[in-house]
């Protein structure tokens, strides 16, 4: 199991956008990476928001990447 381990001030930057998104699938990832960073297994988050659980994988490294702005951004893994 990775550890996925964020500060508080990231948590907080992350509850905060969740609150005031209007893109579902934004919100979606944005919930994926608070959970992780909770403690949940990848496949309970993906379980529990109704998601493949490679967006919830690829959610926690694109933050580490890209920070709220790549998390906000419109994008697909194209699992069709």
């Amino acid at each position: 199991m990775t550890a996925h381990k964020l500060q508080p001030e990231q948590v907080a930057l992350l509850r905060k956008a969740h609150q005031q998104t209007h893109d579902r699938a934004a919100a979606d990832r944005i919930k994926a990476v608070i959970l992780l960073s909770e403690g949940w297994e990848s496949a309970k988050v993906a379980e529990a928001l109704f998601l493949d659980e490679r967006i919830v994988r690829a959610s926690f490294r694109i933050f580490e990447r890209d920070g709220l702005d790549g998390l906000q951004a419109g994008w697909s893994l194209g699992l069709d």
